[in-house]
């Protein structure tokens, strides 16, 4: 399956994880992929990028090449979402979405204590679903817990 867009996340955040699990769970019309930063395919996206910058934040890159950092990411992405008014103000306020993603990019750690167990596993099982050529990386294995019910369409929220 192709995909319209690819999300690019670091595979060893939990909080990465949820947040493009949740994402990939709004995307109703699976236009979305998602692969780690760090697996062969999310360098080769990300080539034409300094590889020091690949995990200063999360990627986007649409099917024609383009690609989106950071807070960049929200426009075309709530776009994709099919949320064109979302998307439309964003773009009208780079800086302070940039600004906004900076804030919670170093917090990380405090948005992650938000995040379940169960919800990261549930993620990761998206985000599997979504992987091309099943190119899914394992997740680190500090966050066992009992495994989310597979019957649940979507995510436990924190």
């Amino acid at each position: 399956m192709t995909h319209r867009a690819t999300l690019l996340y670091d595979r060893d955040c939990g909080v990465c994880r949820w947040i493009i699990g949740r994402v990939l769970n709004r995307d109703q019309n699976r236009d979305l992929g998602a692969l780690a930063i760090q697996s062969p395919e999310g360098k080769r996206l990300l080539e034409p990028m300094p590889e020091a910058t690949h995990l200063e934040s999360w990627h986007l890159v649409l099917e024609d090449g383009r690609r989106y950092s950071g807070g960049d990411v929200f426009a075309p992405l709530l776009r994709l979402l099919r949320r064109p008014r979302q998307a439309w103000l964003l773009e009208r306020l780079p800086a302070a979405t940039n600004f906004g993603y900076r804030v919670a990019a170093r917090r990380r750690s405090l948005l992650g204590s938000f995040a379940s167990a169960a919800g990261k596993d549930r993620a990761d099982q998206i985000i599997g679903e979504r992987t091309p050529n099943a190119e899914m990386p394992e997740a680190p294995p500090a966050e066992a817990a009992p495994p989310a019910s597979a019957a649940s369409p979507a995510l436990p929220d924190p």
